[in-house]
């Protein structure tokens, strides 16, 4: 092999560094996806739907259910534990029960949205400096 003596060897200690920078970018977009599916899994906190009402909880029970349940099955909303209603109900406090269930449910999902929304740009931005940042960023080679 010969050796040029002009040859710094400024080849491989970019060669190296670039290595280091793809590494770290790969490790960054996986952390990226970790945060998007945390994001996505991890239960909505109770809401506040006023000071008369206790909490509204986002799933069956005193529990809530990750956002992405939420947006699957809003039906599932409910106000915690939640008392058994009377076998006879008039037709007005089943109307008002609709109406109130109506609306946790709206109040639930409008909690969810923000965190899909979330999710997406830590998503594309995963995609972004995991993928596209060491390809953009490669060190040209002189011809």
């Amino acid at each position: 092999m010969v050796v040029d003596p002009g040859d710094t060897g400024t080849d491989n200690v970019s060669d190296s560094r670039f290595r280091i920078f793809r590494f770290v970018c790969a490790g960054a977009g996986l952390l990226g996806l970790l945060a998007a599916v945390l994001l996505m899994v991890l239960p909505l906190p109770p809401q506040d739907v006023g000071v008369l009402a206790g909490p509204l909880y986002c799933g069956p029970g005193a529990s809530s259910d990750s956002p992405l349940e939420v947006m699957l099955h809003p039906e599932v909303v409910n106000e915690g534990d939640r008392q058994k209603e009377p076998a006879q109900d008039t037709e007005e406090a089943q109307r008002a029960r609709q109406d109130r269930e109506t609306q946790n449910s709206q109040v639930c999902l409008s909690a969810a949205k923000p965190r899909f929304i979330w999710a997406g740009v830590a998503i594309l931005m995963a995609v972004a400096i995991g993928l596209a940042a060491p390809s953009i960023l490669r060190p040209r080679r002189p011809a």
